[in-house]
């Protein structure tokens, strides 16, 4: 497998082996193993990474700790990323919005705290991003507004999200599910023509429901 393919051989071998020296995966997964930050096996046959075409894809989950560390931004044929249902901490780092080629980020059920990073507006491939059940703090970022062309599956809920949600990211949006992250409803909610189904649960909504709920 050509790892010129995904980007620059060394940033990808770097990057990887960060993440291994930044949580404990390589207890869990043998062949997660560097030296000298070079990989010790092709990393394509790695557990839970997948090398198609020109993207890269990783989906773990092993209840990892540890940390995202920065240098994940730097893997820019990278499409796919579910680190769900582990144990990471810390914050989200902001280079991962530099990640274009994203369509698919689950960070949820782990322990990350802080801010959404702003840098997320970027990622206006993105389709799915899903951050419920973490510890993350501070407002939505007004940047999602750039992802309304293709944002389709939003799911923030479960965590300490203090503001309103930003004007402009429903349009494409097929489900919604909004718990403990929000004060306000937009009326925008109700031009959203390809809404599925929205859930509204656990909130503290100090503002009327829109009328066309019904």
């Amino acid at each position: 497998m050509n790892a010129l393919l995904y980007g620059n051989a060394t940033v990808i071998q770097h990057s990887l082996c960060d993440f291994v020296s930044s949580t404990n995966i390589e207890t869990i997964y043998s062949n997660w193993s560097c030296k000298d930050y070079i990989p010790i096996s092709n990393y394509c046959y790695w557990t839970g990474i997948s090398c198609e075409g020109s993207s890269l894809g990783i989906e773990l989950h092993a209840k990892i700790s540890g940390s995202i560390p920065k240098s994940l931004g730097s893997l820019i044929g990278l499409s796919y990323l579910d680190l769900s249902s582990n144990a990471l901490t810390g914050t989200v780092p902001t280079s991962l919005g530099l990640l274009t080629n994203l369509y698919y980020l689950n960070l949820g059920l782990n322990k990350l705290s802080g801010a959404i990073p702003s840098s997320f507006g970027f990622l206006t491939n993105l389709q799915t991003l899903i951050l419920t059940n973490n510890i993350l703090t501070s407002s939505i970022p007004t940047s999602f507004t750039y992802l309304s062309g293709s944002i389709q599956h939003l799911t923030l809920f479960y965590n300490f999200l203090s503001s309103t949600i930003p004007l402009g990211v429903f349009s494409e949006i097929t489900g919604l599910p909004l718990h403990k992250i929000s004060k306000f409803l937009p009326s925008q909610l109700c031009s959203m023509s390809a809404i599925q189904y929205i859930s509204l649960g656990h909130n503290l909504f100090t503002s009327t429901i829109p009328s066309c709920f019904g």
